[in-house]
């Protein structure tokens, strides 16, 4: 079973609409080998750039607002997979 598309948190500052430094990083470690075929997590490169669109609308989290951010997405990249054995650590 597939995934939505979504973020791992929500926002440094909810009702701020200004960029905010990193103040988080998610760190992933497969217990199982990563490949295409068990469904290795996709990345989108840059997307980290649009938080604050998702975030001010005060509906982090609401898959409606991801479609149109990555469909604009598509158009300039496809998501990465994360291809990695066990054990790996991913940021």
């Amino acid at each position: 079973m597939k995934q939505d598309t979504h973020g791992d948190h929500g926002p440094f500052l909810p009702s701020s609409d200004c960029r905010t430094p990193v103040f988080k990083i998610v760190i992933k470690i497969p217990l199982c080998d990563y490949t295409a075929e068990n469904g290795a997590t996709e990345f989108w490169p840059g997307t980290h750039k649009e938080t604050p669109i998702l975030c001010n609308t005060g509906r982090y989290g609401d898959k409606s607002l991801y479609e149109p951010m990555l469909a604009e997405w598509r158009e300039k990249t496809e998501p990465e997979q994360a291809v990695a054995p066990r054990g790996s650590a991913l940021l």
